[in-house]
C-alpha cells in the first residue's frame, strides 16, 4: 500500500474498489470522469474528495477498521496544488488499469 506524508506523519493512501465508490457517491462523476475531463480535475472539492477516500480507505484497508475524519479534515491537511495533490494524482494514475491490449477473460479462480 502506497503511503503520504501529511504533517510529518505517514498516512496509508488506497484507491479501491470501495474508494472508487465512495468518490462517485461524494462527487456524482466516475473517477474517469474526472481523470479525463481537466475542469472536473481542478475543481478543489473533487481533490478533497479524492484525497478523502483514498486517505480512508488506506487507514481501513491497512487494518484500522474505523476514519475518524472528515471531509473537511482532510481537506486541511493541503493546499491546492502541493506535494500531496501530485502524489495523490500519481498514486491514482499509478491504480487504474492501462489500455494496452484487450483484456483476457479469466475463469475468475474455478480452476
Amino acid at each position: 500500500m502506497k503511503e503520504i506524508e501529511v504533517k510529518g506523519e505517514k498516512k496509508p493512501v488506497s484507491f479501491s474498489m470501495n474508494s472508487l465508490i465512495e468518490f462517485k457517491e461524494l462527487t456524482g462523476l466516475e473517477i474517469i470522469e474526472m481523470l479525463t475531463d481537466p475542469k472536473e480535475a481542478t475543481k478543489p472539492k473533487n481533490i478533497r474528495a479524492l484525497a478523502y477516500c483514498g486517505f480512508k480507505f488506506g487507514n481501513i484497508e491497512s487494518g484500522k477498521n474505523t476514519f475518524d475524519k472528515t471531509l473537511e479534515d482532510v481537506g486541511g491537511w493541503f493546499q491546492y496544488g502541493d506535494k500531496i495533490t501530485r502524489e495523490l494524482f500519481a498514486i491514482l494514475n499509478g491504480t487504474m488499469p492501462q489500455a494496452d491490449g484487450p483484456i483476457e477473460e479469466t475463469d475468475g479462480g474455478k480452476k
